[in-house]
């Protein structure tokens, strides 16, 4: 299963993570376990790392030219750079 489909479910559970340096973060709507995902999550943690910078990244590309913030632009990239060359996934 790819990082991407994994957090396309996780979503639909009610189950939202984000990237927090090194670390997820987990956040689920009321009432909805952790428990039935917590496995694949572990099982897979530096695809969904290298994916939520992905995103990040083209969320910080993806705005009004007004808007850019060329320098957190520049400071993701050279995270998925190191990222890359650390051997991420």
């Amino acid at each position: 299963m790819s990082a991407s489909a994994l957090l396309v479910e996780l979503a639909s559970a009610g189950i939202h993570l984000t990237r927090e340096g090194d670390n997820l973060r987990v956040r689920a709507a009321p009432g909805v376990s952790l428990a039935p995902y917590m496995e694949r999550i572990k099982a897979h943690k530096p695809e969904l790392l290298k994916e939520l910078l992905q995103r990040r990244i083209v969320e910080a590309a993806t705005v009004e030219p007004d808007a850019f913030d060329r320098p957190e632009y520049d400071r993701l990239w050279r995270l998925w750079h190191a990222y890359d060359a650390a051997g991420g996934a």
